[in-house]
């Protein structure tokens, strides 16, 4: 079984047995925002009450302590992702929690953090560009994909845009870690493979990959000297690189797309050079897809029209 299926079956079996019951998740930080987005994703439906002391957020109906009041503790499956202060809170009210950290092993919670605790591999915490070693310049930190966002754009281009998965291959433009690699290893495309390049954080990648039972290669080189992107179906960029880096990088994507006689699709998060590439000529923004990214949108192009 591919890891985050399991991930997603040890969290419906284990946490929400019963979708009868009032699914309520104390804190709405990133861990209780993840784990309402994995709520929907393995039952269908997103929690029924949100309590969080402190915040509002637009769209998102929050509730107050006091809310527990009108409700029967037995009936109930509360969830507490990461923030103790609402377990506390769930048990002076007389309910019983679920804290997930202990649940799934993992100081926070999520799908990188869960595969930290089971394979000893480190994905999730961010390095600063600073300590790269090379010239970071033009470079951004090394931040894994946010998961969410990545999984719902896997899932669009799954159900979307390509028909068939099984023949196409992936490259993560400044991989990092490979924790994006893992993601969209855990569909079925035929090859998930990434550039990045400084030595010592593909190192940390091929260790990764080595201890996930994970067959991409990781590239360890510039973006600007590589000369296969025309063997991938799909190019994948967090972000990695931003002025002439990128517009040099673009370059190399464009003349690659022309000469294969197949579609390209560039998936581009936190797409700050949208108007480069499509000024470009060679690639054409086809779907723009709602994320948690930093600037939300994930932009999809083609050299052609998917078929």
């Amino acid at each position: 079984m591919k890891d985050f299926e399991k991930f997603c079956r040890k969290f419906r079996e284990e946490v929400i047995p019963d979708r009868r019951k009032t699914v309520i998740i104390g804190g709405y930080d990133l861990g209780g925002a993840y784990c309402n987005w994995l709520l929907k994703k393995t039952t269908g439906s997103p929690a029924e009450i949100i309590i969080d002391d402190s915040l509002c957020v637009y769209g998102v109906k929050v509730y107050r302590e006091l809310a527990l009041q009108l409700l029967d503790p037995a009936e109930c499956i509360c969830i507490v992702p990461s923030d103790k202060k609402y377990a506390e809170m769930f048990e002076r009210n007389g309910f019983d929690y679920i804290l997930l950290e202990e649940k799934f092993g993992c100081e926070r919670f999520g799908f990188y953090e869960w595969l930290e605790a089971e394979y000893g591999v480190d994905l999730a915490k961010t390095i600063a560009k600073e300590t790269f070693d090379y010239d970071f310049r033009f470079a951004t930190n090394s931040g894994a994909s946010r998961q969410m966002g990545l999984v719902d754009v896997i899932c669009y281009i799954e159900e979307r845009l390509i028909l068939n998965i099984r023949d196409k291959k992936v490259l993560d433009i400044g991989c990092g870690k490979g924790g994006a690699m893992e993601l969209f290893s855990q569909s079925e495309f035929a090859k998930v493979d990434g550039i990045e390049y400084s030595k010592s954080i593909s190192e940390i990648a091929r260790k990764n990959m080595k201890l996930l039972g994970n067959d991409s290669d990781v590239f360890n080189l510039s973006a600007t000297e590589y000369e296969k992107y025309e063997d991938y179906d799909i190019l994948y960029m967090y972000d990695p690189f931003r002025g002439e880096v990128f517009k040099e990088v673009l370059k190399k994507l464009e003349k690659a797309a022309i000469k294969r006689n197949k579609p390209t699709l560039l998936v581009y998060a936190n797409p700050y050079h949208h108007k480069d590439i499509v000024d470009g000529g060679v690639f054409s923004l086809i779907s723009v897809v709602d994320t948690d990214f930093f600037h939300r949108d994930v932009h999809i192009y083609s050299s052609e029209e998917v078929k």
